[in-house]
């Protein structure tokens, strides 16, 4: 009787665990970070404000962002194999009514982005040029849908919150 019980506590503990990663993997936008990587992830973007201040007309003063929600998860190839790539994507504007602008317009911002993630592969991401010169067509793709729809490009940048290949 014994055996049968620690089977089946053993049994749930494991679709517990199982349930629990599943949740973790296709919705991680829903997980709180611990205040401690809060902390140091505000403290990086206060050091990529200023660094774009210097490039530019943009005051990092009167920065606005804007959060993609809900997270991009795509598949993308390994290979053989197939893997997935989830991002957390930020965009930054000099205006209230840019971020509005990127709101309104998110449908086709969302459908391009999906394009240009599910497009890439594994191979080349996992280098840090590789990250970085995604996140500069992910830029370039931004600012074309917003100078489509919005009449010129308003986002001053985006960033990776969370870049993950499964």
């Amino acid at each position: 009787m014994q055996k049968i019980l620690l089977i089946v506590v053993g049994a749930v503990l494991l679709v517990v665990a199982a349930v629990a990663i599943t949740l973790l993997v296709v919705n991680p936008g829903e997980v709180k970070q611990d205040p401690a990587a809060e902390v140091a992830a505000a403290e990086e973007t206060e050091g990529d404000d200023e660094d774009v201040a210097e490039e530019g007309d943009f005051d990092a003063s009167n920065a606005v962002y804007h959060e993609f929600h809900p997270n991009f998860v795509v598949n993308i190839t390994d290979g053989p194999k197939s893997r997935y790539l989830a991002i957390d994507l930020a965009a930054v504007a000099d205006s209230q009514s840019a971020i509005d602008a990127l709101r309104n317009h998110m449908p086709a911002l969302r459908n391009d982005l999906i394009l240009l993630f599910s497009s890439q592969k594994a191979e080349d991401l996992r280098s840090s040029e590789g990250k970085e010169g995604l996140r500069k067509q992910t830029l370039a793709v931004v600012q074309k849908v917003m100078d489509d729809k919005y009449g010129e490009p308003a986002i001053e940048d985006v960033y990776f919150n969370k870049f993950v290949i499964q």
